[in-house]
């Protein structure tokens, strides 16, 4: 049965998971949940993207992010390596540490994403490791104990999620503890444990939506088309041999600014838009991928990331529509 495929969106909400392998504990004492820890706020940091909700167990761990435009595979790239390197050494061990690929599942934004919220956060209860919403309170290695506000830590976004659970005439604090107390109490929402355990036993049949994304019909529709059209500028990109030096080049040309300009790092002046500019016709228009385009620039992904809103902007200030790749049109 094929694999089930990634959703390439950016700013969209992944559900995502990763089991040791065969089953086997891959977090063995405090030692290494701590280490993962600092795994996690270090790449989540490098990458920019927003962790809503987290825990780590004996042999799997879950994570809610908001991606930004780097794509989730390169994040989870490099956790899943640096902490097997590290389990590697410490336990003396050869091979493989997690199962196969990460999984990960598309949500909709409104509704969904606080019963994620909840579903990752009750583990510990459901594995027994928490018998009680106090027990879930003081368990150190997930994010429930952050927005309860028991623990700190500077890696997950905690004010977004708490607004989503304003009760009047309570804390925010209040009204999340509520709703993951009522999933202790009342059981959380059937038809909804069953998709993502659906989606999360690692292989499913590709006519079947639900293993990609989970929201209504539009929202299923919407995340499919724009997953489509990416895929086929990533495609396009490459078979043409469009580069970011080809676009810069264009740009420079109808900015009337020699090429040799575009590495200075200035602010507020026509240099800055171009390279604004690029970086937005780059990846957004011509689809490559950002890891290219930050190694043109000599910077950071997420540093791209910032640049891209305001370079379409910028695009309709200069009147910039389209690219024209020229033979022998480098100006220094």
């Amino acid at each position: 049965m094929p694999r089930k495929a990634r959703l390439l969106i950016p700013g969209a909400i992944h559900h995502v998971m990763a089991h040791g392998i065969d089953g086997r504990k891959i977090f063995i004492d405090d030692e290494d949940r701590s280490f993962f820890v600092l795994l996690l706020a270090k790449y989540l940091d490098r990458s920019g993207h927003r962790c809503y909700a987290w825990v780590v167990m004996e042999n799997h761990y879950h994570l809610l992010l908001r991606t930004n435009e780097e794509p989730l595979g390169i994040f989870m790239r490099r956790l899943n390596t640096s902490y097997a390197m590290y389990y590697q050494k410490r336990y003396k061990r050869r091979g493989y540490v997690f199962q196969n690929r990460y999984k990960s599942i598309v949500t909709q934004d409104q509704y969904y994403i606080e019963q994620l919220v909840r579903y990752v956060h009750l583990n510990p209860i459901r594995a027994g490791i928490c018998k009680t919403i106090e027990d879930l309170d003081r368990y150190p290695w997930i994010g429930h104990s952050v927005l309860v506000g028991l623990q700190e830590n500077r890696f997950q976004n905690k004010k977004d999620i708490l607004k989503r659970f304003t009760v009047k005439g309570e804390s925010t604090t209040n009204g999340y503890r509520k709703h993951i107390v009522e999933g202790i109490e009342k059981g959380e929402n059937v038809e909804f444990l069953n998709t993502i355990r659906k989606s999360n036993k690692g292989s499913a049949d590709k006519k079947e939506y639900q293993c990609w994304v989970i929201g209504d019909q539009e929202f299923v529709k919407k995340a499919i088309e724009n997953d489509t059209v990416r895929r086929l500028k990533l495609s396009e990109y490459g078979k043409n041999g469009v580069t970011v030096e080809k676009i810069a080049v264009d740009i420079c040309r109808q900015m009337g600014i020699t090429y040799a300009q575009i590495y200075r790092r200035a602010r507020n002046n026509e240099i800055s838009a171009l390279r604004k500019i690029v970086a937005a016709l780059s990846h957004r228009q011509y689809g490559i991928p950002l890891i290219q385009v930050a190694e043109f620039f000599r910077i950071q992904s997420p540093a791209v990331s910032r640049m891209l809103n305001e370079g379409e902007r910028l695009m309709k200030q200069y009147g910039i529509t389209t690219v024209e790749f020229k033979q022998n049109a480098l100006k220094y």
